[in-house]
């Protein structure tokens, strides 16, 4: 893992961080890895993959009942797009707060070029 800003700094050796962009998963192929990726997009849908997937692996199950008890759970529901609207209203405070001092620290070197 290295810092954003100055890449020839290792932040630590000990992660590695992969992004797997599942709308970009089409097809269902035999690795651990495809059957995650299928099971997280198509969740809640029925058809002969799915179908084929939870019978074959207990794990898979178990996250299936899961997702089932989490839905059915309006306020376990209620509290997870609650938790999800704080962080987006978060993260836009942020952005609008960057902005923000973006455009006062320009108004100020401005001042001081005009001064001289």
């Amino acid at each position: 893992l290295r810092e954003k800003e100055r890449p020839e700094y290792v932040l630590t050796m000990d992660l590695v961080m992969h992004y797997l962009e599942i709308p970009k998963m089409t097809g269902y192929t035999d690795t651990d890895l495809a059957r995650w990726l299928y099971f997280l997009r198509h969740e809640g849908e029925e058809d002969k993959t799915m179908e084929v997937l939870l019978k074959s692996n207990s794990i898979f199950r178990e996250a299936d009942e899961r997702y089932k008890q989490f839905i059915a759970d309006e306020q376990a529901r209620f509290a997870y797009q609650a938790r999800s609207m704080f962080l987006h209203d978060r993260a836009t405070e942020l952005y609008v707060s960057r902005e923000e001092g973006k455009l006062e620290k320009a108004r100020e070197t401005a001042k001081i070029l005009k001064t001289e």
